[in-house]
């Protein structure tokens, strides 16, 4: 009995840890990057109301519990070889091919579809009050 209560508290304990570490990682990613886009609001000298208005919207977005991770957020497959970033972007793409051209296409040529995923799409987060499209802007 002696030896399952240590066993117990000593996976709890490390359970915990885990966790502790992971939020510590957590918080200074998200402090790296404010300070990044500090600096870069201070190098391009932008406007106070502009500045404070980016820091608490940014700190915001980095701090959202449910953001979904995108592969652009992961810094660390931009040193996978090319192929490899193809079909990871073709895996996330997959599922948004639905019309049945784009199915025939695949079927025809897969390589083909998988450089269009790769090429033409991108995605990017959105979050409730975001704007997407600006009247009369450009395509």
């Amino acid at each position: 009995c002696l030896i399952c209560g240590m066993v117990f508290f000593s996976t709890m304990i490390s359970s915990l840890s885990a966790k502790l570490n992971k939020h510590r990682a957590e918080k200074q990613e998200v402090t790296l990057n404010l300070r990044r886009l500090n600096r870069v609001l201070r190098d391009i000298e932008a406007p106070m109301h502009l500045a404070v208005s980016a820091q608490k919207l940014a700190h915001e977005r980095l701090t959202a519990r449910h953001r979904k991770q995108l592969v652009v957020d992961v810094r660390s497959l931009d040193y996978l070889p090319e192929g490899m970033q193809a079909l990871l972007h073709f895996e996330m793409c997959k599922a948004y091919l639905l019309h049945p051209l784009l199915h025939w296409w695949a079927a025809m040529d897969g390589q083909a579809i998988k450089d269009l995923c790769h090429k033409a799409f991108s995605f990017t987060s959105m979050q409730r009050g975001d704007v997407l499209f600006h009247l009369a802007s450009p395509a």
